[in-house]
Formats: C-alpha cells, sequence, structure tokens
C-alpha cells in the first residue's frame, strides 16, 4: 500500500532505485519511496538524507507477506516514474492532492 505525505524527516537510504527515486527509511522506521529529479543519482546504501523538500513521499506498508523491498524489486522503476507523473499532472489539472492506495492485482481485478 501506498500512500503519499509530507513532513521533515531524516532518512536511511536502503536502496537508489534510479536516478529519481529511492527506498529509505525514515525517522520513524517506516519505508517510503523518495522520487524527485536526480535525488537517488550516485546515492549508496547506508547514506543519510535531510533535504527532501522538493521530493514526493510514499510510504510503505506492509502487508505481512513480503517486504517493500521485495514488492519495489518486482516493479519496473520505469513504472513508479509514470505512476508519478501521472499523479502530478492530475494534481496540477485538479489543483488538489491525490493520494493513492495500492493493492496486489488479484484484489483489484479477480479474474486475472
Amino acid at each position: 500500500m501506498l500512500s503519499a505525505r509530507g513532513g521533515a524527516f531524516t532518512y536511511r537510504i536502503i536502496k537508489a532505485l534510479n536516478n529519481n527515486s529511492l527506498l529509505a527509511l525514515d525517522s520513524d522506521h517506516h519505508e517510503v519511496i523518495l522520487i524527485g529529479k536526480g535525488l537517488g543519482f550516485g546515492r549508496k546504501n547506508g547514506e543519510r538524507l535531510e533535504d527532501t523538500h522538493d521530493a514526493k513521499i510514499y510510504t510503505l506498508t506492509n502487508d505481512g507477506n513480503n517486504s517493500a523491498l521485495q514488492k519495489i524489486n518486482s516493479i519496473n522503476p520505469i513504472f513508479i516514474e509514470i505512476a508519478v507523473q501521472i499523479i502530478s499532472e492530475a494534481e496540477k489539472n485538479s489543483r488538489t492532492s491525490i493520494k493513492i492506495f495500492c493493492c496486489p492485482w488479484p484484489t483489484i481485478l479477480p479474474w486475472l
């Protein structure tokens, strides 16, 4: 499950997903995805990050079956970037914040 949030936190990088996104732990030890232009470029696992004022921050929740890292590793990073671009455009056009909640495909599309 993903939900967008903001706030001032210190993050410890778990994994750079690509040049624009990171998987990290916040100061409350919650797994988050940070997405922002160039945010993941040159970042190392374990590195601390504080300045994320331009980043979109998505909180990950664990369903008990897989860790967030396992879930993220199963998604091609380009799809994460595309989803963020779609959400950003929708927010610009509607002038409102959009919250995203994701669940496994069989729950959404039981016929698959």
